[in-house]
């Protein structure tokens, strides 16, 4: 049995638009619980050695906006935070909105930064037992209420992300991936904000998003890819569908039951 450790940090801003650039999401899954540099650099040679030399396994998730994209994204975000309103106007809260609507980039952060997490245990699962996992992310990612929303994610492996039956397809189960011996229980995935500056973990992964961006802008994924002893299917994975998807008939039935109010419309 393993206890992973997983380096997060992204590159670009999340798109709201046809028109917007690609944002990049990127961990790097270790079981050494901290990691030390003996020199930083960013070159992509120096980049993938340490990978390989920490015996890091690399995940990147991305959204890549396209014709239709920022329509449907905006048509999806109004519908949820009809919802979100509804909700604390029946109930009198709304653990995770803060003022009178989502914020669209903090959801599109989650969302793909979950993924990539999720990504990265189901491959390290499919190697051996996991008993714990340890997420690091960058303390000024994102406010509070954000970062407890996404903490509920991750620490929901289970039932929010891989769907309520493990062994079963899922349609919300994001990457098309298989998981297997996942053995840890909710308690044992544990969220920490740290400084960039003092993680040279965290600088790894930033460096990984950037480079991984910059390879996807210029359509290099298969070479950038090789470069770190995978292929680019294992590597790379397009959250673009993910984040524009129709809310699941799961969580509208669930907030149906919850306010007692019915579907609203898009």
């Amino acid at each position: 049995m393993s206890s992973l450790s997983i380096f997060c940090d992204e590159s670009g801003t999340m798109p709201v638009d046809d028109a917007d650039g690609v944002f990049c999401a990127a961990v790097l899954t270790t079981q050494i619980s901290s990691i030390r540099l003996e020199e930083r650099s960013g070159h992509a040679e120096d980049i993938a050695l340490n990978l390989k030399g920490l015996k890091c396994l690399p995940q990147v998730v991305f959204v890549k906006p396209r014709d239709g994209y920022g329509e449907l994204l905006h048509s999806k975000m109004s519908k949820m935070n009809t919802m979100a309103r509804a909700s604390r106007l029946v109930t009198g809260s709304h653990e995770y909105l803060p003022g009178s609507a989502h914020n669209y980039q903090n959801l599109i952060w989650i969302r793909c930064m979950a993924i990539c997490v999720v990504r990265a245990v189901v491959r390290c699962a499919e190697l051996s037992p996991i008993n714990s996992v340890r997420v690091i992310l960058d303390e000024k990612t994102l406010p509070q209420l954000s970062r407890r929303m996404f903490e509920d994610r991750v620490r929901c492996l289970r039932d929010d992300i891989l769907g309520p039956n493990v062994s079963a397809a899922s349609e919300d189960r994001p990457g098309n991936v298989v998981p297997r011996n996942i053995r840890f229980a909710r308690d044992q995935v544990s969220i920490i904000w740290s400084s960039p500056d003092t993680d040279d973990g965290l600088y790894l992964a930033h460096r990984l998003s950037r480079l991984a961006k910059t390879a996807i802008e210029k359509s290099t994924q298969p070479d950038f890819a090789r470069g770190l002893g995978m292929e680019q299917e294992d590597l790379f994975y397009d959250a673009t569908p993910d984040v524009i998807r129709a809310i699941s008939k799961g969580s509208i039935e669930r907030w149906k039951r919850r306010t007692g109010l019915p579907e609203p419309l898009e």
